[in-house]
């Protein structure tokens, strides 16, 4: 009989710990959910291959009772990954205190660029995003776009389509819808492209090359 004991408890922790080990790397979303499936299989198995009479078989299995909450704590345990954080937001990152650092105009009808971030005053060219949805340009640059008003995306996460994300500055002197070109990201670099449309046709677009200024 306690050949029988030893060799039931070798195969009871063999088992089990195969079960939910294999539940471990599958990832799954909570190993205990599956642990007393896990154990009923596992003490099926035992009986059939000891081929116990009930009376034993209820013998033996207690001498693992103090073995099961030990191994049910430690299938169970979860690596602590810390609070749900909810992805950032494109808001959250184009958002804050801009400078001109580039901007090139290109006539659409040829295709001709032309720089012009000495040209004009545009060197002094800022824009403020704020996190309130305000918004305020300031500088000696001509004014291509509204002075202060509201600011939105038209989404605020990249478009599992691929289609480029609007920037849309609302303001008393009118509407200006910029496309996104860059957001920050490794690089603190925020670029947009204002278009002249003319009969649905466009004929001149200014792109824009923005970086954060504190």
């Amino acid at each position: 009989m306690q050949l029988v004991d030893n060799q039931l408890i070798a195969f009871f922790i063999w088992h089990f710990s195969l079960v939910q080990s294999f539940l471990f790397m599958a990832r799954s979303e909570s190993c205990c959910t599956f642990a007393p499936s896990s154990l009923l299989l596992t003490i099926q198995l035992i009986k059939t291959k000891f081929k116990m009479r009930t009376k034993e078989f209820i013998k033996s299995l207690l001498l693992l009772t103090a073995l099961v909450p030990m191994m049910l704590f430690t299938s169970c345990a979860t690596t602590d990954d810390g609070d749900y954080v909810a992805p950032i937001q494109l808001t959250e990152k184009i958002g804050g205190n801009w400078v001109l650092n580039t901007i090139v105009q290109t006539d659409e009808t040829n295709a001709t660029e032309l720089a012009l971030t000495s040209l004009l005053g545009f060197d002094t060219f800022n824009l403020n995003l704020s996190e309130g949805g305000q918004f305020s340009v300031s500088g000696n640059a001509p004014k291509l776009l509204p002075t202060s008003g509201t600011w939105e995306l038209d989404n605020n996460f990249v478009k599992s389509t691929g289609d480029a994300i609007q920037l849309i500055l609302k303001g008393s002197e009118g509407i200006a819808t910029l496309t996104v070109t860059a957001t920050p990201g490794a690089k603190p670099e925020l670029g947009f492209q204002l278009t002249r449309k003319q009969g649905g046709q466009a004929f001149v677009s200014y792109k824009y090359s923005l970086v954060s200024v504190q």
